[in-house]
């Protein structure tokens, strides 16, 4: 196409037109080969997670205590609530308590993984394979969120190419199909990263707060599932020190509501399993 031509195709209005038509429908494209591609990922990694998983039975010990715990919280909440009157006067027969609630007290320091098991005992019923499900379950969910993490970090292959690597991975799989506390837990971190990503990436929104809190509180979930995380808040008080030293122009009263709002959403989860705690003690101490 000559100059002259290459200008005329240019400046004509219906060429636009179509050129832009053109370049959307090589967009839609795109899009529904992405879809297409992940969808397929999240397919392979729901076979592999799912795939005979009430027959596979508990293997390792800590499944077995996990699910008495997760009993144990089942019984206890039904109990509490049919004698939450009695249990505020004190009075209470330990004899009946300890007829009517089976299981194992929390005492291996991860509520968090115990509570979503005992949410998957209300859904299923008491079974073996109630906590693998909830493993099954999050493990699909965070090949997904490692798709948009990369996509929102990087770009769909990025993100695809994640993902399909995480679906597949021997590691990640064995813990999908287990009662342990490992996917779980990473779920909840890389929840709580990615928000925590939105917060820095969008510092002047008003919704920048909100990012924030949720951050604190998936993170402090993460650790209330498994214990091994303790150190993990330190990466995005690593980054809260470099916004505060480096970013001259943010202003440092949003510095120091920053560490406000990432902080103390991180200790509620905590709470909520701290403070019933302290209560059936006290109670327990009255009798």
């Amino acid at each position: 196409m000559g100059p002259v031509l290459k200008r005329k195709f240019i400046n004509c209005g219906k060429c636009r037109t179509f050129t832009a038509r053109l370049h959307q429908i090589f967009q839609k494209r795109t899009y529904c080969n992405i879809i297409f591609l992940l969808s397929i990922i999240i397919l392979i990694a729901i076979l592999l997670r799912f795939y005979n998983i009430t027959q596979k039975g508990l293997f390792f010990y800590d499944e077995g205590i996990n699910l008495l715990e997760a009993r144990f919280l089942v019984d206890g909440t039904s109990f509490v609530i049919h004698n939450v009157g009695k249990l505020l006067q004190g009075n209470i027969d330990i004899n009946i308590v300890e007829s009517q609630i089976g299981g194992l007290p929390l005492c291996y320091g991860k509520p968090g993984h115990t509570l979503l098991i005992a949410v998957s005992i209300f859904i299923f019923g008491f079974k073996d394979y109630v906590s693998f499900i909830v493993s099954a379950f999050l493990g699909i969910l965070s090949v997904l969120l490692v798709f948009i993490i990369g996509r929102t970090f990087y770009d769909d292959k990025t993100g695809l190419l994640a993902a399909a690597i995480l679906a597949v991975s021997e590691y990640h799989v064995m813990y999908s199909r287990s009662g342990l506390a490992e996917i779980d837990s990473v779920f909840f971190f890389l929840l709580g990263t990615y928000f925590y990503y939105l917060s820095r990436k969008y510092l002047n929104l008003k919704t920048n707060n909100f990012n924030l809190i949720l951050a604190g509180l998936f993170v402090g979930f993460a650790y209330t599932c498994n214990y091994r995380w303790v150190l993990m808040p330190i990466i995005f008080w690593l980054y809260e020190l470099h916004l505060f030293l480096f970013e001259k122009s943010y202003p440092r009263y949003k510095k120091l509501k920053r560490l406000v709002y990432l902080n103390l959403p991180m200790v509620f989860p905590l709470l909520i399993f701290e403070i019933p705690y302290r209560f059936f003690i006290l109670v327990a101490g009255r009798n």
